[in-house]
């Protein structure tokens, strides 16, 4: 918390108080005149913690947490039988795996020396998790998927307004490419 409320007072041009010990540069004050006509439009700032808002990574079965860099991550500890810490970084997030003899300050200092590699094969995980749900098709009528190429519009017909049957592919006039329907109810 004190860190941020430095990095805030940094930003904001405050840093060091006089009863601090810290010397501050002084500085002349040069007056200021604006003209009486011109408005002065400042726009709203926004919300410091809207600025400063750091990256969290949370495993859901989560049982400790460290902040690496300026990101909050929450990981699993397992303890097992092994010479040395392991990590994992998976779809659910990092996993920790370490012996029993290691203390829990020397598992968080080792996090922080592996803080890059981990941070970016998390933000990698988080990338791979974000086009797979944008490449995620929602099936049902009007759903628009690629089909050689081409946008292919499913068009449930539960009057089965076609000749064939069971289902058919269409061309449609336009950029939307073909349809295809499906005798299926709404």
């Amino acid at each position: 918390m004190q860190r941020l409320v430095q990095l805030a007072l940094d930003f904001l041009g405050g840093g060091s108080s006089p009863d601090s010990g810290v010397p501050q540069p002084k500085r002349a004050i040069a007056p200021v005149q604006q003209a009486p006509e011109a408005p002065l439009l400042v726009a709203p700032a926004p919300p410091l913690g809207d600025l400063l808002t750091p990256a969290v990574f949370r495993h859901p079965a989560a049982s400790r947490e460290v902040l690496l860099g300026d990101a909050v991550v929450a990981y699993a500890l397992q303890r097992a039988r092994r010479r040395s810490i392991g990590f994992t970084v998976g779809p659910e997030g990092l996993s920790v795996r370490a012996p029993s003899w290691v203390t829990l300050a020397g598992v968080d200092a080792a996090l922080r020396d592996k803080a890059p590699w981990i941070l970016r094969k998390l933000g990698e995980q988080q990338a791979r998790r974000q086009q797979e749900e944008r490449a995620r098709i929602v099936w049902g009528d009007g759903a628009v998927l690629p089909y050689l190429g081409e946008p292919l519009t499913v068009v449930l017909d539960p009057t089965h307004g076609f000749a064939a049957r069971g289902g058919a592919l269409e061309e449609q006039g336009g950029a939307t490419g073909r349809a295809l329907r499906i005798a299926l109810a709404r």
